[in-house]
């Protein structure tokens, strides 16, 4: 089957604090840990994580500001199977937010369909 991918979005929001005495900027990273049932989908070569997105927060000495960081579905919560054809992957997804230097948010998405367990698009 196939999914019509238009506007399909996550965004996230979350707060930054500065606990510093200077006024600093820091880049968040959100990474994607596919479903363990991604292997068998797609064969086999599937990231432990990958990079979904990202945005730079400038934020006051002692502040806290918030910061968003928004993807699309389609392009972010999918792999590539062995016949080269983009697949959305149905199934328990892990997304982390900070890089291993940061403490770390994650947060959980499950994403089901009606009916297969992947789509093509």
């Amino acid at each position: 089957s196939t999914v019509n991918c238009q506007d399909l979005k996550v965004r996230i929001v979350f707060g930054i604090k500065n606990q510093g005495l200077r006024f600093g900027s820091h880049v968040v990273l959100v990474f994607w840990t596919p479903p363990e049932s991604s292997k068998s989908i797609v064969g086999g070569g599937v990231p432990q994580k990958q990079l979904v997105g990202f945005e730079k927060v400038e934020v006051g000495r002692s502040m806290t500001e918030k910061a968003t960081v928004e993807f699309d579905v389609c392009k972010g919560l999918s792999l590539v199977d062995t016949d080269g054809k983009r697949k959305l992957i149905t199934g328990h997804h892990k997304l982390v937010i900070g890089s291993n230097s940061d403490q770390q948010m994650i947060h959980h998405l499950n994403v089901r369909l009606a009916g297969d367990s992947t789509v093509a698009f």
